[in-house]
């Protein structure tokens, strides 16, 4: 991931994530994400956030998304997210492009791309519109994994 900020550094985008998210709908749609993110002066963090809203499928799934934003500012907080997605019917595996929003101001915060790899649906296409909230991620650092590991018990 650090080459792919580095290729960014300066461009539009200056920080991206990746993550897991698994979702629920029928009509009225539950989605989670967690995952590790990495900002243009390769500060590492990890975020976990929740979405809810409306997708034109009913189904459930687990996929995978790599999302592009402003900076890393632009992740934590509250969000709008509207999406479009295609996948071979009757499962969730698929692509889906989304573009995200933030909900008090409007501004553009930055664009997800995401891979269905496991479920099933109805509908091979579906357009969905969510509200979501993402709590400040976690900054990963090398003396906060090393504590973690000693209390654990690992060594070096």
């Amino acid at each position: 991931m650090e080459c792919a900020v580095k290729a960014l550094n300066g461009k539009f985008y200056k920080a991206l994530t990746f993550g897991f998210s698994g979702d629920v709908s029928a009509g009225d749609s539950i989605s989670g994400e967690i995952g590790i993110g990495l900002d243009k002066n390769l500060k590492k963090f990890c975020y976990s956030g929740t979405c809810r809203g409306i997708k034109t499928d009913v189904g459930a799934g687990f996929g995978m998304t790599l999302s592009l934003w402003n900076d890393y500012n632009s992740v934590p907080g509250p969000s709008w997210v509207y999406s479009a997605g295609v996948s071979i019917p009757g499962t969730e595996i698929g692509v889906n492009y989304a573009d995200n929003w933030e909900r008090n101001k409007g501004t553009y915060l930055g664009t997800s791309y995401s891979m269905g790899i496991a479920g099933v649906s109805i509908s091979p296409l579906d357009l969905e519109a969510y509200e979501c909230n993402t709590p400040s991620p976690l900054i990963l650092s090398r003396r906060r994994l090393r504590k973690c590991m000693k209390k654990k018990g690992h060594k070096k």
